[in-house]
């Protein structure tokens, strides 16, 4: 999967455009791009705009899931059980991508 500029856009508005009657996913998102998950990911750790994107799409799916729930468009119990349990709702590795880099000189 190559990575176009207007990715990040696109990843925003499928997580805007989702319904309870087919939640957006990475992974959904993903496939529909040509790609797997990991591809996604890894485009994120070098291209800040694109780890931005994933920080907000995580952000939409949640405040989608909250008023789903609220409406009772979807179960308010799921709902609230699956923000309780972030792990299930947003893959894992997409909240600490970050590299911690120590460098030592020595003398």
């Amino acid at each position: 999967m190559e990575y176009a500029r207007d990715l990040p856009l696109r990843l925003i508005r499928y997580f805007s455009a989702g319904s309870p009657d087919d939640p957006p996913s990475l992974v959904k998102f993903a496939h529909g791009e040509g790609g797997f998950l990991r591809d996604i990911l890894y485009l994120a750790e070098i291209h800040p705009d694109l780890d931005a994107a994933i920080e907000e799409a995580g952000a939409i799916l949640r405040d989608k899931i909250i008023d789903w729930g609220l409406g009772r468009r979807c179960d308010a119990a799921f709902a609230r059980y699956l923000l309780s349990e972030p792990a299930l709702l947003w893959p894992s590795g997409t909240a600490e991508r970050r590299l911690d880099v120590r460098i030592r000189v020595e003398r």
